[in-house]
């Protein structure tokens, strides 16, 4: 097979993707409970599917941080380094102890969770998560690729107007972090996890 013509460079980072990005919100409990073999034969599925590197998203809110778990720990069981896969993890999530019977975040949608997931969106917020998920991502794996998890869905939940330029001044500090972190050698791009194009132009046009 010509991997050639399944992976792509990615901007200037040097970093090869394919065009085929597999998502992790299923390794989290998205909507039901998993087996580890299930979840197992699903990162398996992703090297079968596509020639090294394999690139997946993933995120701290998809279950608590449960997906960067069983990322971690499968890749390593299957013996898999880091040069296989280009992890993308967007970022604004921080796991916190669970205190009731479910997550607070999202009730009825994540199944079985031991963690709950606090929404941290500033400039120490965002490194609080990326530390932390690289973290939970365990030895051998790192995301390389980082951007702001739902920055539309922050700046819809603002009060009001002064509320919502608030919030803004929020994503300009964790676009400051990230900035840092690419600048360090951290991170190998970074980006904008938004479902609403308009607030990524809006993102764009003032960072």
């Amino acid at each position: 097979m010509n991997t050639r013509k399944l992976h792509h460079s990615l901007g200037k980072t040097g970093i090869r993707v394919p065009e085929l990005i597999f998502g992790t919100s299923a390794l989290g409990n998205l909507y039901r409970e998993l087996e580890g073999e299930s979840k197992e034969q699903i990162v398996e599925g992703w090297f079968k599917a596509i020639p090294s590197p394999v690139c997946i998203d993933s995120a701290g809110k998809y279950g608590a941080g449960l997906a960067l778990e069983e990322i971690g720990k499968t890749l390593r069981r299957l013996g898999k380094q880091a040069r296989d896969i280009v992890i993308s993890n967007k970022l604004g999530w921080k796991r916190i102890p669970l205190r009731g019977t479910e997550p607070t975040f999202e009730p009825g949608v994540w199944k079985n969770l031991h963690h709950d997931a606090v929404q941290s969106i500033g400039y120490e917020g965002i490194l609080e998560c990326w530390e932390q998920g690289n973290a939970l991502l365990g030895e051998g794996c790192r995301a390389e690729l980082l951007s702001v998890h739902d920055p539309d869905e922050y700046l819809a939940a603002a009060a009001s107007e002064t509320n919502r330029a608030e919030r803004f001044q929020d994503i300009r500090e964790a676009y400051r972090a990230l900035e840092d972190l690419k600048r360090s050698g951290d991170a190998a791009a970074i980006g904008i996890g938004s479902k609403d194009w308009r607030v990524i132009r809006e993102v764009l046009e003032t960072g």
